[in-house]
């Protein structure tokens, strides 16, 4: 296995989740850094950055670990403790679209487009493995 093989994953997802990636930073740099002044609903987005961000991470690295076997999980299951992982992703992802609906605040607008960009861009990458 040379060092292309195993650098490769991480190239490939890298690019293929810029835009949910963008979105995730433009929304953590119009997030409000005075956060005792805020009331709850100016705080929600906050939340909703945090869950945003672990869920990008988890299917992130599901992606990851997808094309570095180089095969669909339909052939290659995924261990055991992907499966609650994944689960955990799309639970953070359902709370995100919550919060952004429940919020008040600049970071609703990149959390919105997170929502709809992110399962896409996932979607296109576990096709294409």
């Amino acid at each position: 296995m040379g060092f292309g093989h195993a650098i490769g994953p991480f190239v490939l997802v890298g690019l293929g989740m810029v835009g949910p990636a963008i979105c995730l930073v433009f929304g953590w740099l119009t997030c409000n850094r005075v956060s005792s002044s805020l009331n709850i609903k100016e705080k929600l987005p906050r939340v909703g950055l945090w869950l945003a961000s672990l869920s990008f991470l988890l299917t992130s690295s599901f992606l990851v670990r997808l094309h570095y076997l180089n095969s669909p999980s339909v052939n290659n299951p995924p261990e055991k403790f992907w499966i609650p992982l994944n689960w955990l992703t799309v639970l953070y992802w359902a709370s995100v679209i919550v919060l952004v609906l429940l919020g008040k605040g600049k970071p609703r607008l990149a959390l919105f487009v997170w929502t709809i960009v992110c399962p896409i861009f996932a979607g296109m990458l576990y096709v294409s493995a």
